[in-house]
């Protein structure tokens, strides 16, 4: 599933305008094993080999306090998951065109390791 040296990944961006749901995921196939809630509303879902693949984020557009439509074509998206023995944490950096202007938007969120997840990083990139 790596697409080089550096631990990163491509990804695949979905928005939902009814919901305010924005889907992030790896695009190369994998076999989910369990979800993660670093905050509530944002779900980080991981594989077999505790790699993270997915991440679902509810009310995306309050999150982020942005329009909707800024999020239906992201111009770029980078994150940056560590996971530690004792926490898992997130850090999102979102850029998106508002009034035909990029705008950055960074978000970080941590919880408890109870999963038993091996420690790990690394990084996910849409552009």
């Amino acid at each position: 599933m790596k697409l080089n040296e550096d631990n990163s990944f491509i990804t695949e961006t979905k928005y939902d305008s009814d919901l305010d749901t924005l889907g992030i995921r790896i695009t190369k196939p994998y076999e989910y094993k369990e979800s993660v809630e670093l905050a509530e509303g944002l779900i980080l879902d991981f594989d077999i080999n505790g790699v993270p693949v997915a991440l679902e984020m509810l009310n995306a557009s309050k999150r982020l306090n942005v329009p909707a439509y800024s999020l239906h074509n992201p111009v770029e998206i980078n994150m940056r998951v560590d996971v530690k023995e004792d926490s898992i944490s997130l850090k999102a950096c979102f850029k998106l065109l508002i009034h035909q202007r990029q705008q950055e938007e960074t978000v970080s969120f941590s919880t408890d390791n109870q999963y038993g997840i091996q420690a790990m990083n690394t990084e996910l990139a849409f552009a």
